[in-house]
């Protein structure tokens, strides 16, 4: 869990600034001065950047660092530091209850992003990630939950039948025998209810 902790930390951390990123800093020097000059490092920007203009990066590695961020960034609001930043109010009010991890809090803030009180800041990050996804992946998550609840609450039932059925069984027997019975000595009295 430790280890988890740390590699969300330091995802963060590579969100915010790319320098972060172990060699990006270096490889991508040529190209942050050609495509990004005058932006300053920090606050995601080189990172928007840098993803903005994907095709006019000319060094391959840096290339590289920049869809790896960017991967990230799409698929996870928690790691992605512009939406984090943007959208905190959004997480607070809308997705409050919501564990991070597994793209859950992306979904939860597709859900609501024609809810009032959604900003457009926040909407204009959640433009640049994968929140159809998301949301799809909530929603199969909940079906496949729904769907494992009611076969535990079947299997529940089913145990109990299991360990009743003796008395099901002989209480049907001799339901039967008696309403038999009953139908026999009418039939023979020739008494008719």
């Amino acid at each position: 869990i430790e280890c988890v902790k740390a590699l969300h930390a330091r995802l963060r951390t590579e969100s915010a600034d790319l320098r972060a990123r172990p060699g990006a800093k270096d490889v991508c020097q040529d190209d942050i001065k050609l495509l990004c000059p005058g932006v300053p490092f920090g606050g995601g920007r080189i990172n928007e950047c840098l993803q903005r203009q994907q095709g006019a990066i000319k060094d391959p590695l840096c290339l590289e660092h920049v869809q790896a961020i960017h991967k990230v960034d799409r698929l996870h609001a928690a790691l992605n530091y512009a939406v984090s930043t943007e959208c905190a109010n959004e997480v607070t009010t809308f997705c409050r209850d919501v564990k991070p991890g597994a793209s859950r809090l992306l979904g939860c803030l597709g859900q609501h992003i024609t809810d009032k009180g959604f900003t457009e800041a926040c909407r204009a990050k959640l433009g640049n990630m994968d929140v159809k996804t998301a949301v799809q992946m909530i929603t199969m998550n909940a079906a496949a939950s729904l769907e494992m609840q009611l076969k535990a609450l079947w299997h529940r039932h089913i145990q109990t039948a299991d360990a009743w059925s003796w008395l099901l069984l002989s209480g049907t027997v001799a339901l039967v025998a008696l309403l038999t019975f009953v139908v026999s000595w009418c039939v023979i009295q020739r008494k008719f209810f």
